[in-house]
């Protein structure tokens, strides 16, 4: 997982913008546009095209922890339709081609991947936690 980005994107209800997310391997650099041909195209990705994002890089291995926190909240979670609330993509770049897959959750469920998420990242990495509190406040009011 040497060429790795995800991207958090606040998809529901909101009383103001909220950051959208895109955190990589410290090798990679990824665009915006990287992730729009894997993210759900029935939600807004608004929020995308704010003059801020928030990014965060970290290392290959903690990457991978990223990615299997995402994925076990991701497994276990119903697919939101009706009233979603966070869009997850993450997307590799591999000698076969770049693969990718997004999912689109529930406000419950985008709480338990923001928990996941801060409980995965390394704590020393303040830059990351940090800008997954950012997202996590103003999506969800505060402290989850």
């Amino acid at each position: 997982m040497r060429l790795a980005a995800g991207k958090l994107t606040h998809v529901g209800t909101q009383s103001g913008p909220v950051l959208s997310i895109v955190m990589s391997t410290f090798y990679y650099l990824p665009t915006l546009e990287l992730f729009q041909q894997f993210q759900h195209s029935h939600v807004s990705h608004i929020n995308d095209t704010l003059p801020t994002v928030g990014t965060f890089s970290v290392a290959p291995e903690e990457f991978q922890r990223l990615v299997a926190a995402a994925h076990l909240v991701c497994s276990n979670a119903r697919l939101e339709r009706e009233s979603p609330s966070l869009s997850i993509t993450i997307v590799l770049d591999t000698p076969e081609g770049r693969i990718g897959e997004g999912f689109v959750l529930a406000q419950e469920d985008g709480v338990v991947l923001h928990q996941s998420l801060a409980s995965a990242l390394d704590p020393s990495n303040g830059i990351g936690q940090t800008v997954l509190r950012f997202q996590r406040d103003a999506a969800y009011g505060g402290p989850t």
